[in-house]
């Protein structure tokens, strides 16, 4: 039996959310598809847990200031077990408060991956689901070089979630996210190394504000490797050895942190007439409508300004087109 809804949106990340809430708060039959936790990248493995473990990495230092004012700390000690225990526990109620606004709201949820059997029909689960008008918001996930042919290095999205916390890292980039994690492992006690293709870190930010930072990661004991990358990586006897233009190095982990790219894959798009752009992007007009009219896209699927506030602006401007005749653009 075919469900029909008069919206159905796709992801459920801040985008999602807050497009299937603002839809049904203005009288319009909204379904909602997730097939892994509400909340999104911010929520799961992004901004709060990042935060998080901000936090956590930030009391190393704090404790040795503590002592020059006259504060005695005994038996310190650092428990990662417990940090990523007490993560998960803070996410998880996180996904309750997703998962109850939406239900508050009369959002049916379908706990499941969608993907579109054609341009008016989507498979949810075992459900066949035909709506007026889709709304594409799955985000993005890491972007996979291809360096390490037994696939074992870690990515942002399972970085929070690492068994144990190495002894050294090797972290692969240097955009913001690179450089947060750098911060959140050096924090914690582990050897960190930064390499990255070209002169600075940060590129895309002032050059004023990327070598005020490389200073600074320098002080706190960041290795900054510049000009050089790996061709290869080998995964063996639970350890990495890097080959650089010059040397071989060992690591007990990798990251790669090389950007992020739209997370399309289980959609199954090329079944309808949208279009996407050479790195996986959805395409769309000054309305975030795609080529295909009953279907739009918000937030970094359609890779504009990666920001959640962005996000949720733009699925509020989606739902006012929806019931208005006056429309608004980006």
């Amino acid at each position: 039996m075919v469900k029909k809804f008069e919206l159905f949106v796709i992801g459920g990340g801040s985008g999602g959310v807050r497009a299937a809430r603002y839809a049904a708060a203005n009288g319009i039959k909204t379904g909602i598809a997730e097939g892994w936790s509400l909340g999104g990248t911010c929520v799961n493995r992004g901004c709060i847990p990042k935060k998080l473990y901000t936090y956590a990495s930030n009391f190393s230092e704090e404790m040795e200031l503590m002592q020059s004012f006259g504060w005695k700390l005994k038996n310190k000690s650092f428990s990662w077990k417990k940090l990523v225990l007490n993560k998960k526990k803070e996410i998880k109620r996180l996904n309750n408060i997703y998962l109850n606004l939406l239900s508050n709201s009369n959002v049916k949820i379908f706990s499941d991956f969608a993907e579109f059997v054609d341009n008016k029909t989507l498979k949810v689960g075992n459900d066949l689901i035909q709506a007026e008008s889709y709304l594409i918001a799955v985000g993005t996930k890491p972007k996979n070089l291809g360096l390490c042919k037994e696939n074992k290095l870690i990515s942002s999205d399972n970085a929070f979630d690492l068994q144990d916390l190495p002894e050294n890292i090797l972290i692969l980039g240097g955009g913001y996210i690179a450089i947060e994690f750098a911060s959140i492992f050096k924090g914690l006690g582990v050897d960190v190394t930064i390499c990255i293709r070209g002169k600075r870190i940060l590129k895309d930010f002032d050059s004023e504000v990327s070598d005020f930072l490389s200073q600074e990661l320098k002080e706190k004991g960041i290795n900054i490797i510049n000009n050089d990358f790996p061709k290869e990586i080998i995964f063996s006897k639970n350890k990495y050895k890097v080959f650089f233009k010059k040397n071989t190095k060992i690591y007990q982990k990798v990251l790669e942190a090389t950007g992020r790219i739209p997370n399309i894959d289980k959609l199954k798009i090329h079944n309808t007439k949208v279009h996407t752009a050479r790195n996986k992007s959805i395409i769309i007009n000054d309305y975030f409508q795609t080529s295909q009219k009953n279907i739009f896209a918000v937030g970094d699927v359609v890779d504009r300004v990666q920001l959640t506030p962005v996000a949720i602006s733009e699925a509020m401007t989606v739902i006012d087109n929806l019931k208005s005749a006056k429309k608004k653009k980006i």
